[in-house]
């Protein structure tokens, strides 16, 4: 929950542009976890496709070679783990990752300061994304996964990957996928 994170009724009342500075900062100053702002529309597609496409898997390179996470979505968290420990046991696989998006601020009673859209009188705020990661993976590695992650969500053709993955498996190759990613 927003509240166990930050004082959710102070940042009510500040503007887009501090609500978004604050939880930028904050977050430079956490180890293993960053934040950052995204739109409202991204994150209402994002959170849309959760519901209806749950599951995906992301590789993580290292080296020469790659090992992959399984991304289990449970709206609004995104919970990641080691594909091998899922397959073992789904229950007891432990995520490495946890991106959470927040949307507590998108619609709130217009205050002071500029706003960027208005829907029925009130403002559109940011949603606020972070991500939580054990020490398992780099913060590089971490914020590749979210990056990637976000894209096969909210981008139309990416996300037929997903979709693909969830309701068509046949017509989703993983070795290609894989490739597709490598840097």
């Amino acid at each position: 929950k927003l509240d166990e994170i930050v004082k959710l009724s102070l940042l009510k009342e500040k503007s887009i542009d501090e609500i978004q500075e604050i939880w930028c900062k904050y977050h430079e100053q956490q180890q293993n976890c960053f934040g950052k702002t995204i739109l409202p529309q991204v994150a209402t597609t994002a959170l849309k496709r959760a519901h209806e496409s749950p599951y995906f898997v992301l590789p993580v390179f290292r080296g020469d070679g790659h090992f992959v996470l399984v991304c289990q979505a449970q709206p609004p968290h995104w919970l990641l783990a080691f594909l091998g420990d899922y397959q073992t046991d789904p229950g007891n696989a432990k995520p490495l990752l946890c991106l959470s998006i927040f949307d507590d601020l998108v619609h709130r009673e217009t205050a002071g300061g500029e706003v960027n859209e208005q829907k029925n009188g009130q403002s559109l705020g940011p949603a606020l994304l972070r991500a939580d990661f054990t020490p398992d993976l780099s913060h590089n590695e971490s914020g590749q996964l979210v990056s990637w992650l976000m894209e096969h969500y909210t981008d139309d053709a990416k996300y037929t990957l997903v979709e693909n993955f969830n309701h068509k498996p046949e017509e989703f190759s993983m070795e290609e996928f894989i490739k597709s990613l490598k840097p």
